[in-house]
């Protein structure tokens, strides 16, 4: 088993109660890793999992793993891939916070969901934040902005644009919640699963001594959360 995030499996049959998708509904899983999620939608759901990482060594291995599985390499930055209206539900378990501009996927998320179709987030968040790094994060995004008018971004710097939506790799979901039902989405379900990154947290350091290659460093914080959420698109 290569699942490597908080909670596991239980967030995502939590997610998948508000889902309440049909045997054979199609969904894509952004951020697959190695497949056993789109395995496990397989298996225990009867759904048609698609399922995509930018990882091709992850991808790789999802292949050989599961052959009866769609597996592509792609990014949930752009779905361009995918014609409109195509899936019934779309999964982002523990990789919108990695994403360069979070509320660009769920975009194009809702570009590729049918009418009705479910998107489940699970992701680390801020539970509190306080002004002056809220102002560091939009003082961040100006200055890039500024720099692109003005041509002076190096190439690396164009491919990582800040956000303001996200803080050290953790989500501002204050800010995130409300820009999400904007785009169309209406919201089922809101639920803190801080337990579930505390006891993660503390398995990962009795085994490994160290959270370092499953946390990012500087979302190591009494204030970093996770969540779970559901939306529908309207």
């Amino acid at each position: 088993m290569s699942l490597k995030r908080p909670g596991g499996f239980d967030i995502t049959r939590r997610g998948l109660e508000i889902c309440n998708f049909k045997e054979g509904d199609k969904v894509l899983d952004i951020g697959s890793g190695e497949g056993d999620t789109a395995n496990f939608l397989y298996e225990e759901y009867s759904l048609v999992p698609t399922a995509i990482d930018l990882n091709a060594e992850k991808i790789g291995k999802a292949k050989e793993k599961f052959p009866h599985i769609d597996f592509q390499i792609g990014d949930g930055e752009f779905l361009d891939g995918f014609s409109s209206h195509t899936f019934d539900g779309i999964l982002m378990e523990c990789v919108l916070s990695e994403i360069n501009l979070p509320l660009e996927a769920v975009h194009e998320a809702y570009c590729v969901l049918k009418k009705g179709g479910k998107l489940l987030i699970s992701s680390l968040y801020w539970k509190t934040l306080d002004d002056f790094n809220k102002k560091k994060v939009d003082e961040k995004v100006y200055d890039y902005q500024e720099r692109h008018k003005q041509g002076t971004l190096s190439e690396d710097e164009k491919e990582t644009p800040p956000s303001t939506y996200v803080f050290n790799k953790v989500l501002l979901m204050d800010r995130l919640r409300p820009d999400i039902e904007k785009i169309g989405f209406k919201e089922l379900l809101f639920e803190d699963r801080t337990y579930d990154l505390t006891t993660y947290a503390a398995e990962i350091i009795m085994k490994e001594g160290s959270l370092d290659d499953y946390v990012p460093a500087e979302a190591q914080s009494k204030n970093t959360g996770y969540c779970l959420l559901v939306y529908e698109k309207v």
